[in-house]
């Protein structure tokens, strides 16, 4: 390769092979865990009901939203805890989030993280708020077992 000054290491690079003739679709060529999957692609499945889908955006920005939790509560506990209630809430309002927003799906989940940390360092604040008690049921089974 040539030489790209301040570039990416070329550990970074990921060569892609090209179908060759005669092929007919997509699907084996660009698997979704890759990036060549758009977001925007994945939330719409997210918004059907799939599974596969909020794996792959939980795989991809799971650690940006951990990164922004813990900057903001510098708790690891709390950090996985608001990973985990952004996620849920992605799962339960993906629908609306499709055909309201123009928002990245990055920017989606980061605000999401946000607004999550935010109401737990509210809490630390005023401890004598009650806090409502966490989701029980199939919802929180059906993500756990999907990230």
């Amino acid at each position: 390769m040539g030489n790209f000054g301040n570039a990416l290491p070329h550990r970074h690079f990921r060569p892609c092979a090209l179908p060759g003739p005669g092929f007919d679709s997509l699907h084996d060529v660009m698997p979704s865990h890759t990036t060549l999957v758009a977001d925007r692609h994945l939330l719409d499945g997210v918004a059907r009901g799939e599974a596969d889908a909020l794996r792959v955006l939980y795989q991809r920005h799971g650690e940006t939203i951990y990164a922004l939790a813990y900057g903001m509560l510098v708790n690891q506990g709390d950090a996985e805890e608001v990973v985990s209630e952004t996620f849920a809430h992605l799962w339960r309002t993906a629908a609306r989030f499709v055909a309201t927003t123009n928002q990245s799906v990055s920017a989606c989940l980061k605000e999401i993280a946000r607004s999550r940390a935010r109401g737990l360092l509210q809490a630390r604040e005023w401890p004598e708020r009650p806090r409502t008690p966490p989701r029980q049921g199939p919802l929180i089974t059906m993500i756990e077992e999907v990230v």
